[in-house]
């Protein structure tokens, strides 16, 4: 059986039109990405197909997508081409008073969050997001709307930093399946200073229905979660931490530096007694990731907040 029979929807008579170091299949009949594309490829075997579409060197209606099983639909246009694709970077800019976009190209967006502005919607809070400001900005600059941003991670309501955006849901999904590759650091300014230098804290982390999360004994609604942390100043009263997540789970870095005896300044939810900087204490400083698109290496940086800055120990 054929890979056209095998999808049973697969029509070889799509057109195909030629260009420079790229080709463009018109889709006449539903069918999954990866199948429609090797049927229709002319000299691509299946394997060579897939390890393009891994490199992000298949797009869909003009967006790059990596999915095998993504459904295209007649009048969907597949382009292919060997040739390493390279994303078009704009300039930083600082879009609102809340926001500021660090890196920006055809497939992501690196903004820098302050702290109390959301990540995303709630059922309460619909557009005093980061999420809602940077689509606006996005509508503002291109008003046909081809251009969004769909978010990646989250970071905490009273957390400031790094925060990552797809382009296209694909990147977003390939983003989100490789997270665990991604080295994400903050730093964190918290009450006293620890007994040790650096160090790992691991525990079961369970949420409970007040919303509150906490260390406790493995049971099926619990998830296994790593924090290792390093003093980079200190002094009686605070430390600042350099803190890198093994797992990424709500509040974790929150719930660890507590669990330490150590909770982050200003953080009253788990345990702070002081709030010297009127905010939670923790800022996501760096992301060093590989480019879904390029898989060049990337480094991301926010500099700690001025209002977190004067609070650094000496």
């Amino acid at each position: 059986m054929n890979q056209g029979q095998a999808t049973g929807q697969i029509d070889r008579c799509a057109e195909i039109d030629y260009d420079v170091g790229m080709f463009t299949i018109a889709v006449r009949s539903h069918g999954k990405l990866l199948d429609y594309a090797a049927a229709h490829a002319a000299g691509y075997s299946r394997s060579k197909v897939k390890k393009l579409l891994e490199r992000g060197l298949i797009t869909v209606n003009g967006e790059i997508n990596t999915r095998y099983n993504w459904e295209v639909v007649p009048g969907d246009k597949i382009g292919i081409s060997e040739q390493v694709k390279k994303t078009h970077a704009y300039p930083s800019k600082i879009i609102s008073s809340k926001i500021e976009i660090i890196y920006e190209d055809d497939a992501i967006i690196v903004i820098n969050k302050p702290s109390g502005l959301l990540s995303v919607a709630t059922d309460k809070i619909k557009n005093r997001t980061a999420d809602h400001e940077l689509n606006e900005f996005l509508k503002r600059r291109d008003p046909s709307g081809k251009t969004r941003a769909l978010i990646a991670h989250r970071l905490d309501r009273n957390a400031s930093g790094i925060l990552l955006f797809a382009k296209s849901e694909s990147i977003k999904e390939q983003l989100q399946a490789n997270w665990k590759q991604i080295d994400k650091k903050y730093y964190a300014i918290v009450e006293g200073s620890p007994k040790k230098n650096f160090g790992t804290i691991k525990s079961f982390l369970t949420e409970d229905k007040f919303q509150r999360v906490f260390s406790g004994r493995p049971n099926p609604a619990s998830k296994f979660s790593v924090t290792k942390y390093k003093v980079v100043k200190s002094n009686r009263e605070r430390a600042l931490l350099e803190v890198t997540l093994e797992t990424g789970r709500k509040n974790q870095i929150r719930v660890h530096l507590s669990d330490l005896g150590h909770p982050i300044v200003g953080d009253e939810k788990y345990g702070a007694k002081t709030n010297p900087a009127g905010r939670m204490a923790l800022h996501a400083f760096k992301l060093i990731m590989e480019h879904p698109v390029t898989k060049e290496k990337k480094i991301f940086e926010a500099k700690l907040p001025a209002e977190l800055r004067k609070i650094v120990p000496n």
